[in-house]
């Protein structure tokens, strides 16, 4: 089986879970929504996403997304909670880092639920500073 239907498979369990569906601020979805979602981006160029693996298994997601001018937004989660304390979401996050230097992205905006501590010390660690907050949101920045 390719591990793109894999990837999706599991994304759809994944955001399904009310935990996870909370900090990634996904929202309600549908399969037919997650599946035309999915299949509009080899059409877009703002857009990039990977699977995340731990062990060969598949674990997260994770991307940059409304990519402009030397700018992106992070997103990212994992999937699978037995894993979470374990620094793979450090190891997530700096690969994504690498990635958009690659791509000579330099700004890496994000938002974050203001009780979602762990992320926000991740993001601490990995140099991104607050820059704004709104009663939904903490908006975080790092400059590459």
């Amino acid at each position: 089986m390719s591990l793109i239907p894999f990837f999706l498979e599991k994304s759809w369990s994944w955001l399904n879970d009310p935990y996870i569906n909370y900090y990634s601020a996904t929202g309600s979805i549908t399969r037919k929504g997650q599946l035309e979602w999915f299949d509009s981006l080899h059409e877009r160029n703002d857009y990039m996403i990977w699977g995340v693996k731990f062990q060969n298994v598949p674990i997260g997601v994770c991307g940059l997304k409304n990519i402009k001018d030397g700018q992106a937004e992070y997103w990212g989660y994992i999937g699978e909670k037995d894993l979470y304390g374990r620094g793979l979401g450090y190891d997530m996050l700096t690969l994504v880092l690498a990635r958009a230097k690659e791509k000579r992205i330099f700004k890496v905006v994000l938002k974050v639920l203001p009780d979602n501590q762990r992320a926000i010390r991740l993001y601490q660690k990995c140099f991104f500073e607050e820059y704004d907050r709104d009663n939904n949101y903490i908006y975080m920045r790092t400059v590459l």
